[in-house]
């Protein structure tokens, strides 16, 4: 029997977000994953509805199509809830990042924080674009780093890890400054992800957890704050 579009996006969706559950050991920053799944929820950054048909599901800039989603971008516009997150990043960096010596966004979403981690740990902060510069020497790397030093790259979101890898070849291909680490708000943990960026440690707050119902269900699942924060604060092995 040939399955219709419904059943076969949902039957994707279940495989796909079964696999970025395991393994998490490593990745979560336990300490702070509950806060910051609580302030992406209450922003709203995360989205779930499980109501919507998939011809309407979101489609990411990755090209995966899903009922959910996560815009980092929609922090900044609570004061409050940008300095829980940028406390939670300081705190991660000095804790599984002590020694990095440079602060990298990847532009343009993760300029913000990694401009505020490199000014409360006293680091020297650089970024590189999405696209050449237009005028001038057409380089990707901004802020000229230099000294042959470690740096930790800074996102907002990791979903395929394309963006990442894209911009920490421009630093080792532009620079003699060493990618070592990657730091993130949220990192969905696809298995694509976890290959593209593999011998780098990688660190993040929550995993987005989203069960998509069977095709014999129907959709459950509550945007209520207090289980999506649940579904996002993943529990994880704590760092060692």
């Amino acid at each position: 029997m040939v399955k219709n579009k419904s059943q076969c996006f949902t039957v994707e969706m279940q495989t796909l977000f079964t696999e970025a559950m395991s393994p998490l050991q490593g990745l979560i920053d336990t300490s702070q994953a509950k806060i910051v799944a609580k302030a992406l929820v209450k922003s709203r950054a995360f989205t779930v509805n499980l109501q919507l048909p998939p011809e309407q599901w979101f489609r990411w800039k990755c090209g995966i199509v899903a009922p959910c989603g996560c815009d980092c971008r929609s922090l900044n516009r609570f004061p409050d809830m940008r300095r829980t997150i940028d406390n939670a990043l300081t705190k991660a960096v000095r804790s599984t990042f002590p020694d990095a010596d440079y602060s990298i966004a990847v532009a343009n979403a993760g300029i913000p924080w990694a401009k505020t981690l490199a000014k409360r740990l006293h680091l020297p902060l650089a970024y590189v674009r999405s696209t050449p510069k237009a005028m001038g020497s057409g380089h990707l790397v901004e802020c000229s780093p230099r000294g042959g030093q470690r740096a930790i790259m800074i996102e907002d979101a990791v979903v395929s890890g394309k963006s990442t890898r894209n911009a920490i070849q421009a630093i080792h291909g532009e620079t003699d400054v060493k990618v070592f680490g990657v730091q993130s708000i949220v990192n969905w943990n696809f298995p694509s992800m976890s290959a593209l960026l593999d011998g780098y440690v990688l660190r993040s707050f929550p995993v987005p957890e989203i069960h998509i119902p069977s095709t014999s269900q129907a959709p459950t699942a509550s945007t209520s704050e207090e289980q999506t924060t649940v579904g996002l604060a993943n529990p994880a092995a704590p760092i060692s």
